[in-house]
């Protein structure tokens, strides 16, 4: 049997309660803000939101669908999704589904397909929602390189 004074004791129960508290947030966040809802995927190079889309729940995985673009001055204000292959070619990008098949891994990452109407490509992604369900991060992966991408969340 270890011996230990009050005090020692004291501190480890001390210890122990920090730890706990420090890891709730983090299984509380998991359970309670789904990424569901509208988001701005904002640009890498201008921090300017390029496209709202809204991501809801469908036979048991996640899917995003592009509801607005924000195109540039100079830009298509319609932009088709040109390069795309089969029954995608030339579809509007309002309306297009780019973001499916993402179920939750370990309750804090969703993996599955990304779509990109710009380059007409399907990539492997990744969703891991960030800040209390108030941003996202979007990491797309080709081959063994990745791009990340932030998602803001918009207030409905």
């Amino acid at each position: 049997m270890i011996v230990m004074s009050s005090t020692v004791r004291a501190w480890l129960k001390t210890c122990l309660l920090c730890l706990c508290l420090a890891c709730l947030p983090q299984f509380a966040f998991a359970a309670e803000v789904p990424p569901t809802g509208l988001w701005h995927i904002i640009d890498n190079d201008t921090g300017k939101p390029e496209a709202l889309i809204t991501i809801e729940q469908r036979a048991g995985s996640l899917r995003g669908t592009i509801l607005k673009t924000f195109p540039e001055p100079g830009e298509d204000p319609a932009p088709r999704c040109q390069l795309c292959d089969g029954e995608l070619k030339d579809k509007p990008a309002v309306g297009l589904t780019i973001l499916w098949d993402l179920k939750a891994e370990d309750n804090k990452h969703f993996n599955g397909k990304v779509l990109d109407p710009e380059t007409g490509k399907i990539y492997r992604c990744r969703l891991t929602p960030l800040a209390n369900g108030k941003e996202m991060q979007l990491r797309v992966y080709a081959a063994v390189f990745w791009e990340d991408r932030k998602l803001l969340r918009v207030n409905e």
